[in-house]
């Protein structure tokens, strides 16, 4: 099992390879590193032209759906993207055991691509949300929280919804720190019912006081955030010395009952 770390590195100007800027401006880049053991092994730039930022941007703001900073979030989007592209080229690079040199990759978003980027925001998916029957509940409830009423799991449970959800300062599932543990969410009520949840406290697995603000907890946020995965290499099969052939004689058969007992797929059958 390989055990592989991916930190954030921030923002940058983005230049292209020959050091030049792109004719049409670039608002800027994000970048991610992966490493093992300390190692760099993968490189992943995401960046975003001037066009593109501005069109995302409005979108954004005349986006009912979407509350908050209009920069900020598609600040979010580009880093979820990130994040999302640093672990499928880490999964095509070591699944198979091919480690030579750094994976390095670069992706530019233009103006076509907004509607796709966006979209990334429109459900914040949360490890500690799940549904019961029709209803959506909360596993990370605060002991205080006087709407918590039942376990679901062995752990206290409070009621939610999608845009309770989407207001809580706990980051996504794609974007919360590794290391955070056991966080703790309470909610805020009114004579109307339940008007938010709140982050009170969590965990980190180093040790770090950062964690006494989990809604930094996330690439961006706090400098010690990291994505730990874990890729299972795929074990090479040792096949029998007649399997060869044999697969020979099983493509020849197939091949022949599709374009007639004439047309034979090989020759020799190498026996």
């Amino acid at each position: 099992m390989l055990e592989i770390t991916i930190e954030y590195k921030g923002m940058s100007l983005h230049m292209h390879r020959n050091g030049m800027l792109p004719a049409n401006g670039m608002a800027y880049a994000v970048r991610f590193i992966a490493t093992i053991d300390g190692d760099t092994v993968a490189s992943y730039d995401v960046s975003i032209t001037s066009e593109a930022w501005f069109r995302a941007t409005t979108v954004v703001e005349r986006t009912r759906r979407l509350t908050g900073n209009p920069g900020h979030l598609v600040h979010d989007a580009m880093i979820r993207f990130g994040i999302r592209e640093i672990q499928a080229a880490l999964d095509d690079n070591f699944r198979h055991g091919l480690r030579r040199g750094t994976v390095q990759q670069q992706r530019e978003l233009v103006f076509d691509d907004i509607g796709w980027l966006l979209a990334i925001l429109d459900d914040k998916d949360c490890d500690y949300r799940v549904r019961q029957r029709r209803d959506l509940f909360s596993t990370a409830a605060a002991p205080g929280d006087m709407t918590a009423r039942i376990e679901i799991e062995g752990r206290l449970s409070a009621p939610t919804s999608r845009p309770l959800c989407g207001s809580c300062a706990l980051p996504p599932a794609d974007l919360v720190c590794s290391h955070l543990l056991h966080p703790q969410v309470s909610s805020v009520t009114d004579a109307g019912g339940i008007k938010s949840r709140d982050v009170v406290s969590a965990l980190c697995d180093r040790g770090h006081n950062e964690v006494a603000e989990p809604e930094g907890c996330t690439a961006g946020g706090h400098s010690c955030w990291q994505r730990r995965v874990e890729i299972e290499p795929v074990r090479p099969v040792r096949l029998p010395p007649l399997s060869v052939p044999e697969a020979f004689d099983v493509t020849d058969l197939a091949w022949r009952l599709a374009f007639g007992q004439r047309e034979r797929f090989a020759a020799s059958q190498g026996r």
